[in-house]
């Protein structure tokens, strides 16, 4: 795939193309840790990036800082026969117009009813599309397959949050290779690095810190999320119960939001004796105020459905126990006996042995946290989702104006 940055004789970076590919996002939300991947290709000189995205509650708004970006209004329906909700953003069907966009980035999803009109329209007014999604869901079936997949015949490219995902898509539904990409999902570790740094580099600091909150980083273990009864904490408390003989000491920090999953968990931790040791925080979003609690912990556990967070653990260089089901994309940077631990879904007493292994052993700990740091210094990160996503809408400029589509 040729560079972006690189100019043919006619002036631009793809034959024909004599001005920056105008390219639009549109999103549900435009979330903090997606600011430095929308940043870094606004920085393309071959690109004119605009994001457009909805006010999903589940995910909190941020502005745009080095790129354009405006918010419209994302509709969802969530009452009636069908069980899952049902998205209207506009902006997937007058984007599609061309005015705007010579490629539109959409959010692969089926239940948006404005998809499959928006892909049409932007075939007719020659505008490169790619769909860019998971591949696959947690609770995947034939028939939710079918309806996923059905808007991919329409798009010129599809991206993927990940290499297995892709991979899959090619060899069970016949994708094709040269127009599937993947931009692995990252966050911006680089403020996870300076965060990191700080901190380490004043180690007076970082202990007056475990000092005042009464925790010691060799027995204790993080939870960093929206807490949510799909994450089951319940199992993260129950293995607890079988290590506390042996390690008096130990904490479960909890950071997050999400008060009647707190309160629910907290009440469970008083039944089985283990209020002692659990510590609530509450939210925290600023990296210089997560970056102690990471720096100060023996693992990060999170007993299923675990995204994004297991890539944040990996920049402070914090192993990961975690299920080996159910979860996000991002879990393919988990390496089980490498960076992290996975252990079969439900079975506590196999969550409880990892956890164990990590308190003890401080050569275990010690090389599956240099993998942590391996995995994110190497792979996953802003630079690498960078590249694909660049290589994902030069297909689709090309396939867009009027090259082979089929």
């Amino acid at each position: 795939m040729q560079d972006l940055n690189t100019e043919n004789g006619n002036g631009g970076w793809l034959p024909g193309w004599d001005r920056p590919v105008r390219v639009v996002f549109q999103q549900p939300s435009l979330a903090k840790y997606r600011l430095a991947f929308f940043q870094s290709l606004a920085r393309d000189p071959g690109l004119d990036v605009h994001v457009v995205y909805g006010d999903l509650g589940d995910i909190s708004n941020v502005s745009p800082e080095g790129f354009t970006g405006e918010m419209q209004h994302l509709f969802v329906k969530r009452k009636g026969l069908i069980p899952t909700p049902l998205y209207w953003h506009w902006p997937q069907w007058t984007l599609a117009s061309g005015r705007r966009a010579d490629v539109l980035v959409l959010m692969w999803n089926a239940q948006y009813v404005t998809l499959v009109p928006a892909l049409l329209r932007a075939r007719w007014n020659r505008v490169g599309t790619v769909l860019w999604g998971h591949g696959h869901s947690k609770t995947d079936s034939r028939i939710r397959s079918r309806i996923r997949n059905f808007p991919v015949r329409l798009a010129d490219c599809t991206m993927f949050y990940d290499s297995q995902s892709r991979d899959e898509c090619i060899e069970k539904h016949g994708f094709r290779r040269d127009r599937c990409f993947v931009a692995p999902n990252s966050m911006d570790q680089s403020s996870i690095e300076g965060a990191r740094v700080r901190w380490t580099g004043d180690p007076e600091r970082l202990q007056r810190f475990q000092y005042e909150q009464g925790i010691d980083p060799k027995q204790t273990l993080l939870f960093v999320s929206r807490m949510h009864p799909d994450n089951r904490l319940e199992l993260l408390l129950e293995a607890m119960r079988s290590l506390v003989a042996d390690f008096p000491r130990l904490k479960l920090v909890l950071v997050g939001k999400g008060d009647g999953e707190i309160s629910r968990i907290s009440g469970l931790a008083g039944q089985w004796g283990l209020l002692d040791h659990l510590k609530v925080v509450g939210p925290v979003y600023e990296e210089d105020q997560l970056a102690p609690w990471f720096l100060s912990a023996r693992a990060l556990c999170y007993p299923q459905n675990i995204g994004l967070t297991v890539l944040h653990a990996f920049g402070y260089g914090l192993p990961v126990v975690t299920s080996d089901g159910l979860n996000g994309p991002e879990i393919v940077a988990l390496r089980s006996g490498e960076n992290g631990f996975q252990y079969p879904l439900g079975d506590v007493q196999a969550f409880a042995g990892h956890i164990r292994t990590l308190l003890s052993d401080d050569s275990v700990h010690a090389r599956l946290s240099a993998g942590a740091l391996a995995a994110v210094r190497e792979k996953y990160n802003t630079e690498r989702m960078v590249a694909g996503a660049r290589e994902a809408i030069a297909c689709a400029a090309t396939t867009g104006r009027g090259g082979q589509r089929a």
